[in-house]
């Protein structure tokens, strides 16, 4: 190499940040979405079992089967714990600073359509809410998914893929001749 001078060097060192900074930008965006995708997961495999415990308990409610009642209360009551490291108490007020520490503040609204489950389920007319529950595993089911955004992670997942989402409805089947899927 010949003799660099001073503003040679200046220039070779900023192609050199340039790279480093282009390098680690790349690795801190890789990383930050695996851990935005593993959180993803997570969630919804715990939304998964929630999901299932809510309908068996709905279920069991319907066909009068007390006994495997309790074993989804039980299922359920675990899952609201486990929920509490996803959706810790919001913490204002100093509200419940005498609780434990996970139980300080007020409780995320994702959990508490949990509890209110939970105890309806445990009344001895709880066969007579079975609406109310519906009505609050919808709440859930839209607490989540505001959480989730499936839309905007579906977005993203078209702009850089080829998966894409058909954005028919049932109206639009209806509306349509049905000939038409026949000769296509």
């Amino acid at each position: 190499m010949k003799n660099l001078g001073i503003s040679d060097w200046i220039a070779l060192g900023a192609v050199t940040i340039s790279v480093v900074s282009i390098v680690l930008s790349i690795i801190t965006n890789t990383k930050n979405y695996e851990l935005t995708c593993q959180q993803r997961k997570e969630i919804l495999d715990w939304y998964n079992n929630v999901i299932n415990a809510l309908i068996a308990l709905k279920l069991n409610l319907t066909l009068n089967n007390d006994y495997d009642k309790i074993d989804y209360l039980i299922e359920l009551s675990s899952l609201v714990e486990l929920g509490r490291f996803y959706f810790p108490n919001v913490i204002k007020d100093k509200y419940g600073n005498e609780k434990p520490l996970a139980y300080q503040g007020y409780r995320d609204m994702s959990l508490e359509y949990l509890i209110w489950f939970y105890d309806i389920c445990m009344r001895d007319d709880c066969k007579n809410y079975l609406k109310h529950l519906e009505k609050l595993q919808r709440e859930f089911t839209s607490k989540i998914f505001e959480t989730i955004k499936p839309y905007k992670h579906i977005k993203k997942i078209q702009r850089y893929t080829s998966i894409s989402l058909n954005q028919k409805t049932i109206n639009d089947y209806l509306s349509s001749n049905p000939d038409s899927f026949f000769n296509s």
